[in-house]
């Protein structure tokens, strides 16, 4: 290979004279999905990166209030123009754990299967980086406050031996820290299996991930209810209130909506403190300091702007939490609570799996399926629920699942559907053909 004067091959130095290369088509309805999973906050503090200062390893900082990462700039990063960096300050919907390639270029895949070994129930999805780094990303559940889910993984990383260290193993979110978004110029979706791109060609991996995140098609890790961080520090350590909009109530909407998105407006500060407030003595069991601390850490992060009261003196509204709180009323707590509330979808499945002859771990087991079925799948003319269910997410309701599924498939409540549809070639669809209807 012929080699430039300044030490880089010739293609090189043709490709960085092609000042740009075309732009990838963006999917329809991708940026929002993708903000759904990968842009836990719109607001600054985050991070624009161009390609000329990817080359230079420098970032732009947006600190400025009433600038925010808009559709127009996740749009352009996807489409390769150039990069963002959201900061998940207050919560996150995934775990990313970086993986450096830099000098330790040779480690990059065993330190990527040692990663992988740790969280054996769920697959995460994997990128590249510009650099031929990794990013690893554990999706969750539901919304989780971001220093929970970081301590989470690095706690478990901690105990298989894994040490964080810069230029290594990192874990975000961190703090206000910048983490690259998935999928900008030059970065690939990975197969989990081989760390290849799954196309060569960028825009097949666009749609490669939209269609997993169209259609839920990922591994979920779940953090345990029973884990806590070593410290609490307010704000920090609760899991958000995560609602199904087709189930929850337009109050807990409201709620949900109040702790993803903040204030949206002038005039919504008094209200939402006093349903936080509700949420926070009622739901998550706080006393009255700790939902002081709480709704104090949520105003200062979700004011943006939109609170005169906090915009010409803070103070005045920390003693706004306190008077919340000290005149919150228990004896109204009983109207917010239905008498005889109505089954939800779990109280069916679990009525329908007392009602066969499975034994116990096999009932446990078809219980999950159903509910993974009723939340990912799609239904069918016919009635039946259909959905891709990848083998991770089995192993994690029972690590030894095959005989399990072999069974409950001999005995007609679970189909075999296809075959393996997914580039990825880690999901099978399952058909249910007795999911219980919500009342």
């Amino acid at each position: 290979m012929s080699i430039a004067h300044d030490g880089r091959p010739w293609g090189g130095l043709m490709a960085h004279k092609a000042k740009e290369k075309p732009l990838d088509t963006v999917p329809p309805g991708m940026v929002q999905r993708f903000k759904d999973a990968f842009v836990p906050s719109y607001r600054v503090p985050f991070a624009i990166q161009s390609p000329k200062q990817q080359q230079k390893r420098s970032w732009f900082t947006e600190t400025k209030p009433g600038r925010y990462l808009t559709d127009s700039k996740i749009e352009a990063h996807l489409a390769g123009r150039y990069y963002i960096g959201p900061v998940a300050s207050t919560y996150t919907r995934s775990v990313c754990v970086d993986l450096d390639r830099g000098r330790h270029w040779r480690s990059l895949d065993k330190r990527t299967r040692q990663v992988l070994d740790v969280f054996p129930q769920a697959t995460p999805l994997i990128f590249s980086t510009p650099r031929h780094g990794r990013h690893l990303h554990f999706m969750l559940d539901g919304p989780v406050w971001a220093t929970s889910a970081a301590e989470y993984a690095t706690d478990q990383l901690g105990a298989a031996g894994l040490n964080l260290a810069a230029g290594q193993i990192e874990v975000y979110p961190a703090g206000n820290k910048a983490l690259r978004a998935p999928l900008g110029r030059d970065c690939y979706l990975l197969d989990a299996d081989t760390f290849d791109p799954v196309h060569p060609l960028h825009s097949e991996n666009l749609h490669t991930l939209d269609a997993l995140l169209e259609r839920q098609q990922y591994d979920l890790l779940d953090i345990p209810g029973t884990y806590r961080p070593k410290e609490t520090p307010a704000g920090a350590s609760r899991r958000l209130v995560r609602v199904d909009p087709n189930q929850a109530s337009e109050f807990m909407l409201e709620v949900d909506q109040l702790l993803r998105d903040g204030l949206t407006g002038p005039g919504q500060r008094n209200d939402a403190f006093l349903k936080l407030s509700w949420v926070m003595h009622v739901i998550w069991g706080f006393d009255g300091d700790r939902t002081v601390q709480e709704l104090w850490a949520w105003i200062q992060g979700h004011h943006n702007g939109q609170s005169q009261d906090y915009n010409r003196d803070p103070q005045t509204v920390y003693r706004k939490c306190q008077q919340v709180v000290q005149y919150f009323d228990w004896g109204k707590v009983g109207g917010h609570k239905a008498t005889n509330p109505p089954p939800t979808a779990d109280d069916l499945i679990q009525r329908y799996v007392d009602q066969t002859l499975l034994d116990d771990r096999s009932r446990a087991f078809l219980a999950r399926l159903l509910r993974y079925a009723r939340q990912r799948g799609q239904e069918t003319l016919d009635g039946c629920i259909e959905v891709q269910i990848p083998s991770r997410t089995m192993k994690s309701y029972d690590w030894e699942y095959g005989p399990i599924l072999r069974d409950l498939i001999e005995d007609g409540h679970v189909q075999k559907s296809g075959q393996f549809s997914t580039h990825l070639k880690r999901c099978r669809t399952y058909r249910f053909k007795n999911i219980p209807p919500v009342e």
